[in-house]
């Protein structure tokens, strides 16, 4: 019966699913994919590898929602505070650094309960001339996004969180997202992290998010995971990817091209 099933697909689905099964795709994905696919082209081009992958290529690319972090839509001179939300090491302290060199004149508070110390972003932070403040209660992350707020600064806030208490982080946000205009929410994961970590972490906070960044792109071994994460979560659209261990230069906008480019490995 399978093998009646394999003989009866047309060629050029046939090696679609193939060729998106062995790079981790998930399988109700490649299932959406083909039906679209039956649905729009002939049983001729069905047959045909070349145009049923350019099809798949083009749908996927289009389902990657990507935009611009809020502080480059604001108007100039408005501040804008940016949230940087993770567990565990994301790579998200050399990301929040990255981010306040392109955003310029900002406050870098870096919230961490159990008072982790960042010695190489603090080098950074005196190399760019960012001014980097460490809050270890919610109320001192507050007064002093209010201080830089009136001096017109923006603020972009580096919260390190553990999951054991998920719900006083949200309301803490949330209280952040009314106290202040202009609040973005992003999450940072890792593509060198497990899908199904990945895809646990954006479950946990999805609520509270406006946006993702992806670190150590530069290292990621299955981007088909990273496609998996973002389509089950494809509201929230990719704002920067992590490329690299420099700082400032390894930041970029997130764009569909790349991680196309990382799956396909063009």
């Amino acid at each position: 019966h399978f093998n009646q099933k394999l003989m009866s697909e047309a060629q050029g689905v046939f090696q679609l699913r193939t060729t998106l099964k062995s790079l981790g795709i998930d399988e109700g994905l490649i299932i959406e994919l083909i039906k679209k696919a039956s649905y729009e082209l002939t049983k001729e081009d069905l047959e045909n590898p070349d145009i049923v992958f350019e099809f798949a290529l083009r749908d996927m690319a289009s389902s990657i929602k990507c935009d611009h972090p809020l502080f480059a839509k604001v108007d100039q001179g408005k501040p804008v505070m940016t949230i940087l939300v993770s567990e565990a090491a994301s790579g998200q302290s050399s990301m929040s650094m990255k981010v306040a060199i392109l955003k310029k004149d900002v406050t870098l508070i870096q919230f961490s309960e159990d008072a982790q110390n960042s010695g190489s972003t603090d080098f950074a932070a005196q190399v760019f001339g960012i001014k980097v403040e460490k809050a270890q209660t919610p109320s001192e992350v507050v007064s002093m996004a209010r201080k830089a707020f009136e001096q017109k600064k923006s603020v972009l806030v580096d919260l390190r969180l553990n999951h054991k208490n998920t719900e006083d982080i949200k309301k803490f946000v949330e209280s952040l997202r009314r106290s202040f205009d202009n609040v973005e929410i992003l999450c940072t994961i890792s593509a060198i992290h497990a899908e199904l970590y990945n895809r646990k972490i954006l479950a946990r906070y999805k609520e509270i998010l406006d946006g993702v960044i992806i670190s150590h792109v530069d290292l990621c071994m299955n981007f088909g995971s990273l496609f998996n994460v973002h389509r089950h979560h494809n509201n929230l659209p990719l704002k920067f990817f992590g490329t690299g261990p420099l700082v400032p230069d390894d930041l970029e906008g997130a764009t569909a091209e790349r991680l196309m480019a990382g799956l396909f490995q063009f």
